[in-house]
């Protein structure tokens, strides 16, 4: 007697299908409740008053502020778009996905961008190496933006010996061009994608960092106008350099020595610095918590 044939009803392989996710969605559910504790604990610690007293009034200023803090999801939308033909609705996601890298510690962001993809089959293949891939892509991206405005920023660090030796800008320009050669040497055995996305990709990189870099120095510009605008976007490359430099210590003293040096209004300039950095963190809190509250609604209703 042959036992009978088991068939599978589609609503059965949908159950079995949501049941094999359900580890996921407790995992991103979990990740984003870290992400809501963390982001009101800063809000606890933050000193949101004198920020606000400090704010400039001029709206141009928001718009260009804006555009530098939304450049990264939205050049990230881009890519994934173009690797995946993602919605617009992902750029939720990856707005999320830069709140947390700036709130937590790097790269929680990109842990949560997987956990979304996987909560949805079939939106992209092998998202975890291409992740990877496009994280790659933006370091490499950054570093050869840094060597670029170092290049160009040259003459000016050299008038900052006061503070900082130049043999630390040669050396840490050394150990930038070290990391990315290494990893365009091995490039064959660590990249996923193929040679024409991962041009694509990096060439979007390049000029999300651009663009990032040039509306901050327009918002700089438009909080303190008194500045001109080529010294805001000479500044802003500083900031840039100073920040993605591996040996330079004191980025904060190089930071207000490179204001005394390029204006007489250096303390002013630096005071403008200080407040979009405050905005920065303000505006992390409240897109996370608009995020985190959103999807925890979102996932209640499933």
């Amino acid at each position: 007697m042959t036992s009978p044939v088991t068939t599978f009803a589609p609503a059965d392989a949908a159950a079995l299908t949501s049941k094999a996710r359900g580890w996921q969605r407790w995992l991103a559910l979990a990740f984003s409740a870290i992400l809501l504790l963390v982001i009101l604990f800063e809000l606890r610690e933050g000193e949101l008053d004198d920020l606000v007293a400090a704010l400039p009034n001029a709206v141009p200023f928001y718009a260009a502020f804006a555009v530098s803090y939304l450049a990264l999801p939205m050049f990230d939308w881009l890519i994934y778009r173009r690797l995946w033909g993602l919605p617009l609705a992902s750029l939720t996601p990856l707005i999320k996905k830069r709140v947390a890298n700036d709130v937590m510690f790097g790269y929680s962001g990109e842990a949560y961008f997987y956990l979304w993809l996987r909560e949805r089959p079939g939106l992209a293949e092998a998202p975890l190496r291409t992740i990877k891939d496009v994280s790659i892509l933006s370091a490499l991206a950054g570093n050869a933006m840094t060597l670029l405005l170092l290049i160009w920023a040259w003459p000016m660090l050299t008038d900052l010996t006061l503070t900082m030796d130049p043999r630390l800008l040669l050396g840490s320009g050394a150990v930038v061009i070290a990391i990315s050669f290494a990893i365009l040497l091995f490039g064959k055995k660590i990249f996923y994608l193929s040679m024409p996305d991962l041009r694509a990709s990096f060439g979007l990189h390049m000029v999300r960092s651009a663009t990032s870099t040039f509306f901050l120095a327009m918002a700089w510009y438009f909080a303190l106008p008194d500045v001109g605008i080529g010294y805001w976007v000479m500044f802003a490359a500083l900031r840039m350099v100073i920040n993605r430099l591996p040996l330079i210590p004191s980025k904060d003293l190089l930071f207000a020595a490179a204001a005394m040096v390029l204006t007489d209004q250096g303390s002013a300039m630096g005071a403008v610095v200080a407040m979009s950095a405050g905005l920065f963190l303000a505006a992390n809190l409240l897109v996370g918590i608009l995020l985190t509250g959103t999807d925890f609604i979102g996932r209640r209703r499933r």
